[in-house]
């Protein structure tokens, strides 16, 4: 967001301390600014606790109880999403789980070491902020290289020992309304500038952070994107809520094998053509 929109200002909120961690490293490294990390998880509600469960050696899938349901009932279940030339025959459960994951990972792997690097900046690939076992952040070389990668088991034998070491941590939620709130009282000087850009991708506790929109911050909120997991017809009613808030609304599935298995899909809201904020929003 800041390469595209270089004088965007970002709440930027991550549950995790391993990750929250990991994410201020990487926006130092990148030379971010006016991007402000709270540690915390959002909500409908506020002053709770919960425990999140945190595989280290993994980048995705951090997940709060409802995330974490939604993942094991995934992996339990049978389906074929598709075929490729590097994958065995399709199966079901755990295992096809883990190799539409490993096609997936091959496929990031290759986009980043083949993407240019920009002026002035070191290659992506190269270099990766990762967590250590004490917690601490650590500058590390990527270690496969693309003739590793194009052998899905390869890639295998890398995922699941990263996928068997696991942590718990007791996490505070904070309404998402709160959070704002909070932000703009302690750094905005009270100013409510429009929101031009509301992403949530949560692993599968997305009703609850949109839960926690009260309606006035709803009705200065210009774009809103939702990675929806579509458990219990959630998909139905992500998209009536946004609706319903006079959003204009349109949903796509990305190419990743395991979106398709698990059901996940993005959902877009847009205002219409000539839309303006409330005349209380203060411009920054």
């Amino acid at each position: 967001m800041k390469e595209n929109f270089n004088s965007a200002h970002i709440i930027a909120v991550e549950a995790l301390p391993p990750t929250a961690a990991v994410l201020r490293c990487n926006l130092k490294l990148a030379e971010a600014t006016d991007v402000h990390v709270y540690q915390c998880g959002a909500g409908a509600g506020s002053a709770q606790t919960m425990q999140f469960e945190f595989t280290p050696g993994m980048s995705v899938g951090a997940s709060s109880v409802a995330g974490k349901a939604v993942m094991d009932e995934a992996t339990s279940e049978a389906g074929t999403p598709g075929s490729d030339a590097h994958v065995p025959a399709p199966a079901s459960g755990l295992l096809a789980f883990l190799q539409d994951l490993t096609v997936d990972t091959r496929r990031t792997f290759l986009e980043v070491l083949s993407s240019p690097a920009a002026p002035g900046k070191a290659a992506p690939a190269r270099v990766r902020a990762v967590l250590s076992e004490s917690g601490d952040v650590q500058s590390q070389f990527v270690g496969m290289v693309p003739s590793d990668i194009s052998c899905w088991w390869r890639v295998l034998s890398e995922i699941v020992p990263l996928m068997l070491v696991k942590s718990k941590h007791e996490v505070t939620i904070q309404s998402t309304s709160a959070i704002i709130a909070q932000h703009e009282a302690a750094v905005l000087g009270g100013k409510r500038p429009a929101i031009d850009y509301l992403k949530v991708d949560v692993e599968g506790a997305e009703e609850f952070v949109l839960k926690g929109v009260t309606q006035r911050d709803w009705q200065r909120t210009r774009n809103v994107m939702v990675e929806v997991h579509d458990a219990g017809n959630a998909l139905q009613r992500v998209v009536s809520q946004l609706d319903a808030l006079g959003f204009k609304v349109s949903t796509k599935q990305e190419v990743w094998r395991i979106h398709r298995r698990l059901g996940i899909y993005l959902v877009f809201g847009t205002r219409a053509k000539g839309w303006q904020p409330p005349q209380w929003c203060k411009q920054l």
